[in-house]
């Protein structure tokens, strides 16, 4: 399946949004499943010691991704943010569970 190829970035991206939620959470403000290129740019560069991809390939997949229905795009004035879709979480929930040890499960 092509989707499989993009599990990475798509992961990557989660973790992302999941990490900005929690601190959104702590202040008060409602969580957001929607990202810019410059908050992943930022996350990745504060966990560069972690995280090892390049900038150029981050923007093409996302790209592909939009391209493939797996993320919504969305423009506003000079703003554009993307966003996780139901097909996106179904892919990572389908991940997510096939790295599950059993004895986690149910």
């Amino acid at each position: 399946m092509v989707k499989q190829r993009y599990l990475k970035y798509l992961s990557l991206i989660y973790q992302y949004l999941n990490w900005r939620n929690e601190v959104r959470k702590k202040k008060g403000q409602q969580p957001s499943w929607c990202f810019t290129y410059e908050g992943i740019f930022s996350y990745i560069e504060r966990n560069r010691n972690i995280i090892d991809v390049k900038r150029t390939t981050v923007e093409r997949e996302i790209r592909n991704m939009v391209q493939e229905g797996l993320l919504n795009r969305k423009e506003f004035k000079d703003t554009v943010i993307f966003c996780l879709n139901k097909h996106s979480f179904r892919l990572l929930k389908e991940y997510f569970d096939s790295i599950t040890p059993e004895y986690e499960v149910g």
